[in-house]
């Protein structure tokens, strides 16, 4: 499609809904660069949206690559300067941080500052909430995620800091 939009066929230029279902195909492959490839397809995109910025995060939470988790958490980082810059259509919500929760949950095992990432961004979303970001609004999922980040930690306080994070869950 893009090659006849190039050579000035307009009518063939993919907009954001097939932009979007293109990112959706990949996050849900099962192949080792689906979540690059993904990611490769936001990147083209003239103005993407909260949608596909989360299902490329998804595909990072997914993906088996070292670097996943980092490409989540600058993913989201990039959403957040976005908003703060003014654009509208692209302010994570509680599925975003989910899957950077996902993310870090996973590669905790690796690297305990993981565990620690978790635990801040769960913070980030508990201070949004209160704040009056209903979208941020912590769910049962975002509390096991942080608890599975420490669990899966060797942080010798980690028992400490999963009561802690238990003790502020709201049911």
């Amino acid at each position: 499609m893009e090659e006849f939009c190039e050579a000035g066929d307009v009518g063939c230029c993919p907009d954001s809904y097939i932009y979007s279902s293109c990112i959706n195909a990949w996050t849900r492959s099962t192949e080792d660069e689906s979540a690059e490839r993904a990611h490769a397809l936001l990147e083209r995109m003239e103005e993407p949206d909260t949608i596909a910025y989360t299902s490329v995060i998804q595909a990072y939470a997914r993906s088996s690559r070292r670097d996943a988790a980092e490409k989540a958490e600058l993913l989201l980082k990039h959403m957040n300067e976005l908003v703060a810059d003014g654009s509208r259509g692209v302010a994570p919500n509680f599925r975003t941080v989910n899957y950077v929760l996902q993310a870090f949950a996973r590669k905790a095992t690796f690297a305990n500052q993981y565990a620690e990432k978790a635990e801040k961004l769960l913070s980030y979303m508990e201070e949004q909430y209160n704040a009056g970001y209903m979208e941020l609004r912590p769910t049962t999922g975002s509390f096991n995620l942080c608890l599975k980040a420490l669990a899966n930690s060797a942080l010798p306080d980690a028992a400490q800091r999963a009561s802690v994070v238990l003790n502020r869950m709201h049911v």
